[in-house]
């Protein structure tokens, strides 16, 4: 549009006030049909228009007219929300193989591997100690395989401790995928809630016994490993999506993401959908999807649990890919993503679509 000198500034003002949010103007024979931007919507509302009536007086000045027209232009720009549908898979299987998933195609790996022989989660599942670091091994490689030169993968997994003997879980784990390929990034951890731990058994043996060598510590905190493949070529994002995934700073320094303590609340006993199943929690694959992708790209979860790292990526504006071994998680999975049979989702794009692939019960098959 070529650019118009404006006598009546004033006039201009009042305009620029009035259709605040507005984000197209048509010429009618009542004068010009402002179409807002509706206030105080949901995301339901999204493209709900009101109309308004511009009075006759500005109609008749074009000047005015044309550049309120081309302020308008600019502010549907920023204004006018990311609505592109997103795609979700769910692979009902084991991830020791994702055959599923083609090499370089996923852009962010979150997860959260099942505790060793924790009693409150898949309690007697491995054989062996070993037989849990071989399938770390797996999906160390085959996460290594599938994910994008220069991307993320973001690992919450801690020590364990079984009988009175305690796995060093997560120094064996970064030995794993440094064999894998993955460059060590950082490490973050993860600081629970005070209060989410009494004194119990084995840290109260020093109470019982105040002497040294009585003194076993609760744990309050968890590791989030980050790993890398290889290095990211930074000019390989367009500006538009730079901009449409920028990330808010303020939020970053008012909840502290900048400093390699995270504090998070956990998951709460007794939460419907995380019954029986380890999960952490939301915030956590908030910031990871935050930090470490862009709109549009394909978020994974080896160990999808209850599907907190799908539903982030779907609240987000990214696809997502999750592998689930235990085949009753389906239905809870479902429901977190908002692709329960009965539900009402709160999602904004009522387009977004939810795939299941169940394996043959196989050697990578599912389990009930």
């Amino acid at each position: 549009m070529a650019k118009v000198k404006v006598k009546n500034k004033k006039a201009l003002r009042l305009a620029k006030e009035k259709l605040r949010g507005v984000v197209s103007l048509s010429k009618t024979k009542h004068g010009i049909i402002a179409k807002k931007w509706p206030r105080k919507k949901s995301k339901k509302a999204l493209y709900e228009i009101q109309k308004e009536i511009i009075k006759s007086k500005l109609s008749k000045n074009q000047g005015v007219k044309d550049a309120v027209l081309e302020e308008l232009v600019e502010t549907k720009k920023h204004t006018q929300p990311d609505v592109t549908a997103t795609n979700h898979k769910l692979i009902v299987g084991n991830c020791m193989s994702m055959a599923e998933i083609p090499d370089g195609s996923v852009h962010l790996m979150i997860t959260s591997p099942p505790y060793f022989n924790a009693p409150f989660d898949y309690k007697g599942l491995f054989k062996s100690y070993e037989q849990y670091l071989g399938v770390l091994k797996s999906f160390a490689e085959e996460t290594y395989r599938v994910l994008q030169d220069g991307r993320i993968a973001v690992l919450n997994i801690d020590d364990m401790l079984i009988d009175g003997e305690k796995y060093p879980i997560a120094a064996d784990a970064v030995k794993i995928f440094q064999q894998a390929g993955f460059r060590y990034r950082d490490k973050i951890v993860w600081k629970k809630p005070d209060g989410y731990l009494r004194i119990s058994r084995r840290s109260g043996v020093i109470l019982q016994n105040p002497y040294p060598m009585y003194f076993y510590p609760d744990n309050l905190l968890e590791s989030i490993v980050i790993f890398q493949k290889g290095r990211f070529d930074y000019r390989s994002i367009s500006k538009d999506v730079r901009e449409k995934s920028k990330v808010d700073t303020k939020e970053i320094q008012k909840n502290r993401w900048y400093m390699t303590l995270w504090e998070m609340n956990n998951v709460m006993p007794g939460s419907s959908l995380e019954k029986d199943i380890a999960a952490f929690p939301e915030e956590l694959p908030y910031r990871a999807i935050k930090l470490f992708s862009y709109k549009n790209e394909t978020v994974l979860d080896p160990f999808a649990g209850s599907g907190t790292t799908m539903k982030k990526a779907r609240e987000l504006g990214r696809n997502s890919i999750g592998f689930e071994i235990k085949k009753s998680l389906v239905s809870t999975i479902k429901t977190k993503l908002g692709f329960g049979d009965a539900q009402k989702t709160f999602f904004a794009n009522q387009n977004d679509k939810l795939e299941i692939i169940y394996r043959e019960a196989d050697k990578y098959g599912y389990i009930s």
